[in-house]
């Protein structure tokens, strides 16, 4: 097998699990979201180093600790992955991955808009015209329902924003992980203890299979991560810009076949003009834009 195809195997390994995530949270319905954001946190310090330790890669900490710069972006990176973490976490355990393959479907279009605004990158006639197309979709939404997408905007806007902070980053893909990790861990340990002492934690009140799926939150989501990490090395972004949207469409369909959420009128109409805005930059070159997933590894 080339090392081409491998690659694009293993990315296409990878944006399964993301896509399937839902099936795993769909176990922990209706639990406190922090909380198992918190521990989500906590247990991918061990699992990193872990798979460090398994592919034999070595921090380097005082050269980490010496680039100020990448170790502030990395906290700044984290935290504000916290957030559409918290939004999709949210979403798949309150009956809502509609919501949650709509913010990874807008994700890119919105990577796009800050690359322009941000970094004073020129769009392509068709970059220009799918950020247009998305802003009518969500506007039509929010004009029919009279709701705003909050989660779904939560979900795609940070996601694009934390891939603009991670271009900051000068460390390798494993230590960006392992950092991003560490830097929130003070912040999860100690809501947990709060939980724990005021009495009010989930976790402990529940059944040893439910903390296990607590557990599991953290190699759920970094598994993926490292699968995407060797995939990088072996293919192109072309490939992978591609393969990305493996992942939203298999929530897409989760939703609507295994969940059984109504897809009315009014969100098929968003979803169109969506997809739309994708196949216009698709079809003016095959590459989007490398997902902020692309980047975190």
């Amino acid at each position: 097998m080339n090392r081409s195809l491998q690659g694009n195997l293993i990315a296409i390994a990878a944006f399964a699990v993301w896509g399937l995530t839902p099936l795993f949270y769909g176990l922990l319905d209706g639990k406190n979201t922090f909380e198992l954001l918190a521990h989500r946190i906590i247990w991918s310090v061990p699992i990193v180093f872990m798979f460090s330790y398994l592919m034999t890669i070595r921090f380097d900490f005082s050269q980490i600790w010496s680039d100020k710069r990448s170790l502030w972006y990395s906290f700044l990176a984290a935290s504000t992955m916290c957030v559409s973490w918290y939004a999709f976490i949210y979403a798949v355990t309150h009956q809502q991955v509609l919501t949650a393959s709509l913010g990874f479907f807008i994700n890119p279009l919105i990577t796009i808009a800050l690359s322009i605004v941000l970094l004073k990158e020129k769009p392509t006639t068709g970059q220009a015209l799918a950020i247009i197309l998305s802003i009518l979709g969500v506007g039509y939404l929010i004009l029919t329902t009279g709701q705003l997408p909050i989660l779904a905007l939560l979900m795609g806007g940070f996601f694009a924003l934390y891939g603009v902070l991670k271009k900051q980053i000068r460390y390798d893909a494993m230590t960006a992980v392992m950092v991003e990790s560490v830097v929130l861990l003070p912040f999860a340990l100690g809501f947990v203890i709060y939980e724990v002492a005021t009495g009010t934690s989930v976790f402990i009140n529940s059944t040893p299979m439910t903390q296990l799926y607590f557990v599991l939150t953290a190699p759920v989501t970094l598994v993926p991560v490292i699968l995407f990490s060797l995939a990088l090395r072996r293919t192109s972004l072309t490939a992978i810009g591609l393969i990305q949207y493996l992942e939203p469409s298999l929530q897409f369909i989760l939703a609507t076949w295994v969940f059984s959420e109504m897809l009315d009128v009014h969100k098929l109409i968003t979803f169109s003009f969506i997809w739309l805005g994708l196949l216009c930059c698709l079809i003016k070159r095959p590459l989007l834009l490398v997902s902020p997933k692309m980047n975190q590894s």
